[in-house]
């Protein structure tokens, strides 16, 4: 029994080298520079309102917890979210959310190391906010409906919806 060993080259002709110079090139993924950092973006309802928060070196900051369902599974995964804007009108504005407003967030992933007392290392991941937009406020229905049952029975007319309550707009900050 013999064996033979043969190598394949792939014939290269000139007419195969110049069709292939003659092909289109691709352009390019993005007309824009690259960035040197991560983002995220996050859509969904606040877990809680938006807390003031002095950090360990003293600057203050504004915390709140963003949640975004997985569209697979429709498990909620809770981002915690930090703004360390300075303008006031910003933090007013930050800190009167109420919890289920429904948010568009983009960020910076930010991880942080903490040590534990028992010497444990333990991470944070957090999003470092840099842009934000009120998609949608929660209707206080239940709160409306016991004081207009209060005014119903004390022989008052109920209060209508105000015209913001029936559409609720798009505010970007």
């Amino acid at each position: 029994m013999s064996l033979v060993l043969s190598s394949y080259k792939p014939a290269t002709t000139p007419l195969t080298l110049q069709a292939a110079s003659l092909l289109p090139s691709a352009p390019p993924f993005s007309a824009s520079t690259s960035r040197s950092y991560a983002t995220i973006t996050i859509a969904g309802p606040l877990g809680a309102a938006p807390e003031l928060k002095t950090s360990q070196n003293g600057r203050q900051y504004i915390r709140y917890i963003v949640g975004s369902k997985n569209s697979m599974t429709q498990e909620m995964t809770w981002f915690r979210v930090l703004s360390f804007t300075e303008a006031e009108k910003s933090q007013n504005y930050l800190l009167g959310l109420e919890k289920g407003t429904i948010m568009h967030v983009e960020g910076e992933p930010s991880i942080t190391s903490l040590e534990t007392p028992e010497g444990q290392k333990k991470y944070n991941f957090n999003v470092v906010q840099r842009r934000h937009t009120v998609l949608s406020r929660p209707r206080q229905r239940q709160f409306k409906d016991a004081e207009q049952d209060q005014s119903t029975e004390q022989g008052q007319s109920a209060e209508q919806p105000t015209e913001h309550d029936q559409s609720p707009k798009q505010e970007a900050h």
